[in-house]
């Protein structure tokens, strides 16, 4: 199986100390492929580490990181399979994309990775609880 491309929407704090070393422990199941932020330094920082960390695992194999500053534009785009950002999943769902529903923002890391695995293959929200 292919990785799931992932489009990372939000590159603070949160993505890039929680869920950034989550998913860097699993390439063999997650690309991530793109990244918005509103912050234009912000993402390109975060789009920097992400292939300087995922090229060391997989030269051969990595693109570069698109880099955004509006979210809907990960939406439309027909390569990612599925997006992170925890507030705007009817959007996301309305897109075609996978997307975990993390309501009650009290699950771990690993919980949420199979959760995404789960919903990018059926396109759909995935509720936690």
């Amino acid at each position: 199986m292919l990785p799931i491309r992932l489009g990372v929407i939000g590159c603070g704090l949160a993505t890039k100390n929680l869920h950034w070393p989550a998913l860097r422990r699993m390439p063999d199941k997650f690309q991530i492929v793109a990244a918005c932020n509103r912050t234009p330094e912000k993402v390109r920082e975060f789009a920097q580490m992400v292939e300087i960390e995922q090229t060391a695992l997989e030269p051969a194999e990595i693109e570069p990181v698109e880099i955004e500053t509006d979210y809907r534009r990960l939406l439309d785009d027909s390569e990612i399979d599925a997006v992170n950002e925890w507030l705007a999943f009817y959007e996301a769902v309305r897109h075609g994309k996978s997307f975990p529903s993390t309501a009650e923002q009290c699950f771990t890391d690993q919980q949420i990775v199979w959760a995404m695995l789960d919903s990018a293959a059926h396109r759909e929200v995935v509720n936690l609880k």
